[in-house]
């Protein structure tokens, strides 16, 4: 029995078709090709041009650059059926209605928050021993604004962080480019780089705007054991140059915020 259930979990086909954006790559059951038809043809509404699908003469290794889903609504392909898609694909034009709920189960995204960027001649010896505090300057903007990236760095978005309320306003896509570009330069050109130590996970389709009015996305408070009575967001404080890596939290300062390093 076991045996058998492991040969049909390897009797898939593999099919790949070519896009403006990448290739696009599903994964079904040996028999079940011609039971694909409602997928291949949103796949196609999506992609705005033909799509021929053919037989992937080797499977493709998880990309850096490429989304990945499961289907569980039978009227789009058997239930399990595996598509990978690239990231630019998504990020150009969202999917039609019927993949984006809960026909496609999406993998989740991680993202790794940058909060704040410090020059070096911010940063001096007595803070960055224990009890060491230094401000981060962009806590006493109004809006603090900060970078969620992923991994892979094939993902950017930006946020609003509110430190009291333990939550990120996502911004839309459509946000001031120029205004992130400056952003994103500031926070790449610091000697010190101030990150959240939990990675944040997103649902797919709340990362890419999918869901209208879904744009707050909680993130996690810690308390410090020795303080019980501080709390803020378990962070690391990194050089861009050298090989140091500190431990802090976020805590509130004032009208705006701080790294306490632990």
């Amino acid at each position: 029995m076991g045996a058998r259930l492991l040969n049909d979990q390897l009797c898939t086909h593999e099919l790949v078709s070519l896009t403006s954006w990448g290739e696009i790559r599903l994964s079904l059951p040996w028999d079940t090709t011609s039971r694909a038809d409602g997928l291949i043809e949103q796949l196609t509404y999506w992609c705005q041009q033909p799509l021929t699908f053919v037989a992937a003469s080797q499977e493709r290794d998880d990309a850096d650059d490429a989304v990945q889903g499961v289907v569980a609504d039978v009227r789009l392909a058997p239930v399990g059926t595996r598509l990978t898609l690239p990231m630019a694909l998504l990020q150009s034009e969202p999917p039609p209605v019927s993949m984006q709920g809960a026909a496609i189960r999406w993998r989740p995204l991680t993202f790794h928050v940058t909060v704040s960027s410090l020059e070096e001649a911010c940063v001096e010896p007595a803070h960055v021993h224990e009890n060491g505090m230094v401000l981060l300057p962009e806590a006493f903007q109004s809006p603090w604004v900060v970078q969620l990236q992923t991994s892979e760095q094939s993902c950017t978005l930006w946020g609003h962080l509110h430190l009291n309320a333990g939550l990120i306003d996502l911004l839309p896509s459509e946000v001031d480019m120029d205004a992130a570009l400056q952003r994103r330069v500031h926070l790449s050109s610091g000697a010190w780089h101030v990150h959240l130590a939990r990675p944040l996970v997103l649902d797919l389709p709340v990362a890419m705007g999918w869901i209208k009015g879904v744009r707050a996305v909680p993130v996690d408070y810690s308390c410090d054991q020795s303080a019980q009575s501080e709390f803020g967001l378990s962070a690391l404080l990194r050089h861009s140059q050298r090989d140091v890596q500190l431990n802090g939290m976020v805590v509130p300062v004032m009208l705006g915020a701080a790294l306490s390093v632990r």
